[in-house]
This record gives C-alpha cells, sequence and structure tokens, in this order.
C-alpha cells in the first residue's frame, strides 16, 4: 500500500474517510471486558495502525474524516507517524470521533480524550466542526484517579460511581468541561462549531449552560442531558 499503484491514483481525490460504520453512546458497551482487563496493543494491532496511515496519506484534498473510535487515530500518530503523510490531515475541516467513557474502563482508555486537542492542533489545525459520541459525560478530559489494582478495582469503581452525584464533583466536571472546551478553542483558530452526543444528569445541564455563557459569552449554546452544542 506505500508503492504508488493504481490503488494510490484512485484514492489520491477522496474527500470522505470513514473508518467503523456505528454512530452512538453503545459503542463502548460491549468493549467494556476489553477495555478494563487489557493492557497493551498486540503486535497485529499496530500493523492495522500502520494501515490506517496508509489509508489516511492516500487523498490529497481530504475534508472530512469519521473514526469510530479516537483511539485508532490516537493509535496512528503513537505508533505508525512515519507511515502518515506529512500534512496529510491539515485539509480536514469536518472531524467525527467516539471517545470512550471518562469513568469505565482501563486507565488508558478513560484518559485516552486528554489526547484529543493535541492531535487536532497539530494534524487538523484548520478543523471548523467538530462532532463527539460519548457514553456519558459531554467532557472528554476525565477526573477518575489511575486504579492499578484488579482485585479492588470493583470496590474503586462502585465508590466513584456515587461520587459523581455529589455537589463537589459536579462543580469540578464544571470545571474540567471549561478547561477543555477553552482549550479547543484557543488551539483551533477557524474552530466555530462543537456538536457531542453523550448523557448527563438533570443538575448538570443548567451548570453547563451556565459555565459556557460565561466563558463564551458572543457564541450560542443549547444543552440538553444527551446533547451539547455550541456555535462559536
Amino acid at each position: 500500500m506505500g508503492e504508488k499503484t493504481l490503488n494510490y491514483i484512485q484514492l489520491r481525490n477522496v474527500t470522505t474517510l470513514r473508518f467503523g460504520i456505528y454512530r452512538g453512546r453503545t459503542i463502548y458497551k460491549r468493549d467494556l471486558f476489553f477495555l478494563v482487563s487489557c493492557d497493551t496493543l498486540t503486535d497485529q494491532d499496530k500493523e492495522r495502525a500502520k494501515t490506517f496511515a496508509h489509508l489516511l496519506s492516500m487523498p490529497v484534498q481530504l475534508k472530512y474524516l469519521f473514526m469510530q473510535r479516537f483511539e485508532w487515530l490516537l493509535y496512528v500518530t503513537q505508533y505508525a507517524a512515519d507511515e502518515l503523510r506529512k500534512n496529510a490531515l491539515s485539509t480536514i475541516r469536518y472531524a467525527e470521533f467516539g471517545i470512550p467513557s471518562c469513568n469505565l474502563g482501563k486507565n488508558e482508555s478513560i484518559h485516552s480524550g486528554k489526547h484529543l486537542v493535541p492531535i487536532l492542533r497539530t494534524y487538523m489545525p484548520h478543523l471548523h466542526v467538530l462532532q463527539l459520541w460519548r457514553p456519558d459525560d459531554f467532557h472528554w478530559t476525565s477526573l477518575r484517579p489511575n486504579y492499578k489494582s484488579r482485585q479492588l478495582y470493583g470496590p474503586f469503581l462502585a465508590r466513584w460511581m456515587r461520587s459523581l452525584s455529589t455537589l463537589e464533583s459536579i462543580n469540578d466536571h464544571v470545571s474540567v468541561f471549561e478547561q477543555d472546551l477553552s482549550q479547543l478553542v484557543d488551539q483551533l483558530k477557524e474552530f466555530i462549531f462543537l456538536d457531542i452526543r453523550g448523557v448527563i444528569s438533570c443538575e448538570k445541564v443548567e451548570s453547563y449552560r451556565l459555565m459556557v455563557q460565561t466563558r463564551f459569552p458572543n457564541s450560542r449554546v443549547d444543552v440538553h442531558r444527551s446533547r451539547f452544542r455550541l456555535w462559536l
């Protein structure tokens, strides 16, 4: 696939690439056991990352990218950066990703969202629109501490989930979501629209709305329990 063959010629003018077919909050529920029990990528996973890198490098005017799992793009940048053509993703204007839970799953999974903005800034600096599919909250930076003991993982997770409904936790989530949004807007100068599909408690809706109105007074925001939209 690295050679300039007929496949390369046919794909060079492609403007849309889709990796995966499913949109929705349930895309990670069936992977929960995998996320909890697996700690490293296999050699086959790394080879898949190289294949993704080759496919992403073929188009010369890519505008839209959909990846059912954001981790796939993260793996490309971590394990197949040499196979990714320079500036291959710089023409993208619309990106859509499934982001794993910030609360459930292994440490590497719940904290993968912290790489979102750095990757967008580095590889998609001219991005206009971002759509995220979440199984839970709207923010993509996790507040859950690392916990490495498998024997005590269940009780720890139960306590953590119960703590999410407290006023202190809600305030913490408002703060981290504000940081996530500020980083996104500050780092992507051409960014104009964010659309997140997730699920939050009723108590967070008004808190999120007031935070956005204060932080981005000239924007328009629409917040519900299962959707967050921000026009800048």
